[in-house]
């Protein structure tokens, strides 16, 4: 007698400018202006989904857009599973395409989700949704990735106490050594 073992379908949301997920996930793409950009409805107070619907979601290029970042991520955080990851993309502030489109509002660093996760609460009054930060990983020019920037940069992700890297960059150097994108990998906390 053999055992049927069935496994659970792990369901991801994709929104935003070109969002990847991993193959084997049922992947639901939203645009919620269901046109080819997100302004305007990425500031709906709630998203069209069920609590703990999924359990990951990928958002390229859209919190930088929000008029109220704090409440975009407290919607992610209700739709995706206790456990489950948030993976953000955004372009990081020093990134010269930030400012030439009118649209981006929030400028991103190493230490904008610092008020959400629940080692670096500075403010805990702002909302009571929490995140494991898992991964924060900046992306450079071609310039500056041949000169080994990010490597450097990006050491805390190998060993946490190498972090004044980043400190030193984001605080001193960003002005000359502009980078990309920075990509956030958020684990949602739930009581």
């Amino acid at each position: 007698m053999t055992a049927s073992v069935q496994v659970a379908s792990r369901k991801a949301l994709r929104i935003g400018c070109g969002a990847q997920t991993k193959p084997g996930v049922t992947v639901v793409d939203w645009d919620p202006d269901s046109g080819s950009d997100l302004d305007g409805n990425i500031d709906k107070l709630r998203f069209p989904f069920a609590d703990d619907e999924f359990d990951e979601v990928a958002a390229r290029l859209l919190i930088e857009r929000s008029k109220d970042p704090m409440a975009l991520m407290a919607e992610l955080h209700r739709i995706t599973r206790s456990g489950g990851l948030i993976k953000l993309t955004a372009l990081h502030w020093t990134n010269p395409d930030f400012a030439s489109d009118l649209r981006n509002r929030n400028h991103i660093s190493s230490y904008s989700f610092r008020n959400l996760t629940m080692d670096r609460v500075v403010y805990d009054f702002y909302t009571r949704v929490r995140f494991n930060q898992r991964a924060a990983r900046v992306t450079m020019p071609a310039i500056w990735t041949l000169m080994g920037f990010p490597f450097f940069v990006n050491l805390d992700r190998r060993y946490p106490g190498l972090r004044f890297f980043r400190q030193i960059w984001e605080h001193y150097l960003n002005s000359i050594v502009r980078a990309k994108e920075i990509h956030f990998e958020l684990e949602v906390l739930k009581n």
